[in-house]
């Protein structure tokens, strides 16, 4: 079972985190969206995509001095329909877009989704795109980076990413990630991030 205190690192990670706690802090800012999923998992935590999501775009929030929505940690996946959440692709779309929408009509001057789940991106990718936001997955840039292809290496960095979470550190592949996040981020802002 994991527990609070099995999450010194994430706790770490995110005590600065720069999160939108009123909507008139929203007026004019650019603001990032988690974006997550709950899922078995040999060895950490059921909602480890979402944590992942969050303390990204904590992260990169503070390169492009943006502000974080507070993360949707219900995806998709088939694979894990026993969890609560959106049954198909076409309801977590509608779910991030109306969400988009929201955080839009607070004021923001642009929104990213960070997506941290790796089934569901065509879903969240094009929900962000009609929607008017940008779109990018934390999970595609920490595959970039490991070149972990199969689901086994896949699984075998989710397990190395908690452990090192669960032992009060903060793995440098998320803070790599976090920057391509911020890099790619900007891109799409073309450089109106604040």
């Amino acid at each position: 079972m994991t527990t609070a205190v099995d999450a010194a690192g994430l706790l770490a990670g995110l005590r600065a985190c720069r999160l939108l706690w009123g909507h008139r802090e929203a007026r004019g800012r650019v603001l990032l969206l988690p974006v997550g999923s709950l899922e078995d998992r040999p060895r950490g935590p059921v909602a480890l995509d979402t944590l992942l999501a969050l303390l990204v775009s904590c992260l990169a929030a503070e390169e492009l001095d943006a502000l974080v929505a507070w993360p949707l940690g219900y995806g998709y996946s088939p694979l894990h329909k026993r969890w609560a959440g959106p049954r198909s692709p076409e309801a977590l779309g509608r779910l991030v877009a109306e969400i988009v929408e929201g955080l839009q009509g607070m004021g923001a001057s642009a929104v990213v989704v960070v997506d941290g789940h790796y089934g569901h991106r065509g879903a969240v990718r094009a929900a962000a795109a009609a929607a008017g936001a940008g779109y990018v997955n934390a999970w595609e840039a920490l595959i970039e980076e490991t070149r972990a292809r199969s689901l086994g290496e896949q699984l075998r960095l989710e397990e190395e990413l908690w452990e090192t979470l669960a032992s009060g550190r903060l793995h440098p592949l998320l803070r790599s990630a976090a920057e391509r996040v911020a890099g790619e981020a900007g891109r799409l802002l073309g450089g109106r991030a604040r």
